[in-house]
């Protein structure tokens, strides 16, 4: 009888402490961002900060409702602004141009993530 006592009484604090580290892992998932778009005259035709608990960067911009395109690896419109052979769509996070594929980009906390249409050099 002990036995079983001490047994169950290990498996119920182990389940607790499982809880708990989920919990606080659960906490650290939300994350605050905030999202600029440029159009080709460099006027800003969205910018919002949002918290959100979403983790990639694609599935934040639909979080913030912003319609993104993409076409053999690039961003081929946004929000209904297309690209053409003048003006590519860039993306820079942190004020750094992104330089690995937007769409696998992990989300931390406080990113600012701008995107500019510009004229290709």
């Amino acid at each position: 009888m002990k036995k079983r006592l001490l047994k169950l009484f290990f498996i119920l604090s182990f389940a607790i402490i499982l809880v708990g580290c989920a919990k606080e892992e659960d906490s650290d998932n939300t994350r605050i961002v905030e999202v600029i778009v440029y159009n080709k005259d460099k006027k800003a035709i969205y910018d919002g900060k949002k918290e959100t608990d979403r983790r990639y960067l694609f599935d934040v911009l639909d979080f913030f409702n912003i319609k993104i395109k993409e076409s053999n690896g690039e961003i081929s419109s946004i929000n209904d602004i297309k690209s053409d052979d003048e003006y590519g769509w860039n993306c820079y996070i942190n004020n750094e141009l992104a330089t690995s594929e937007v769409s696998e980009y992990k989300i931390k906390n406080d990113d600012i993530i701008t995107f500019r249409i510009e004229k290709y050099e």
